[in-house]
Parts: structure tokens; sequence; C-alpha cells
């Protein structure tokens, strides 16, 4: 993986921790729902595997995040993290991301 490649791993790991974070104070304005915290620790379990997604997806992925519409696909993908959508790893959300921001989903 190059020196790129890794800087864009480690800023989908950051988006991936934000976004637990964000779930984990959710989950403490709403206790009762109990799907913040269970998206909080997959978040942060994706987190950790940031580091293994293809590098030619990564550059893929680069590219749409830089179009608006797609930073807000990035962003409502997120949000449904263990809200309709559990994905294995960090591919797994970078290649569904793709297919979005490519229109063949």
């Amino acid at each position: 993986m190059s020196d790129n490649e890794t800087k864009i791993a480690e800023m989908l790991k950051i988006d991936l921790l934000n976004m637990a974070e964000w779930r984990r104070r959710k989950a403490d304005e709403f206790p009762a729902d109990t799907r913040n915290a269970a998206s909080a620790d997959m978040l942060e379990r994706l987190a950790g595997t940031a580091g293994q997604v293809d590098p030619g997806l990564l550059r893929a992925y680069t590219e749409l995040l830089e179009d608006l519409t797609d930073g807000e696909k990035h962003s409502d993908l997120l949000r449904e993290i263990g809200f309709g959508w559990e994905p294995e790893s960090a591919s797994e959300f970078v290649s569904r991301f793709v297919a979005l921001a490519a229109g063949t989903v």
C-alpha cells in the first residue's frame, strides 16, 4: 500500500470512529434504543479493518468522495450502519459506497 493509500485508509478509520463516537452520544441520549450502542461497537470494529481495504478500491472511494453529492451518500451510508445494514468489514462499507456513488446499486 502506498503512502497515499495508507492516508486514505486512515481517513476512513477516522470517519468510522467519529461516527462511532456520535452513536455513543446518541446511546446516552436515547438509552432505550440499544441500536445506537450496537452500531457504535460495529463502527469501531469496522475501523479496525480500514487498513485491509484493497488499494484500488481505496482510490475509487477517494475519487467519489470528492463530489459533494457522493459526500452526502457517504454520510448517509455511515448512519445506516447498525440501522438496517451490518457490514462485516471496512472493505464491505467502501464497496457499497463505491457502488452507490457509481449508481450500480
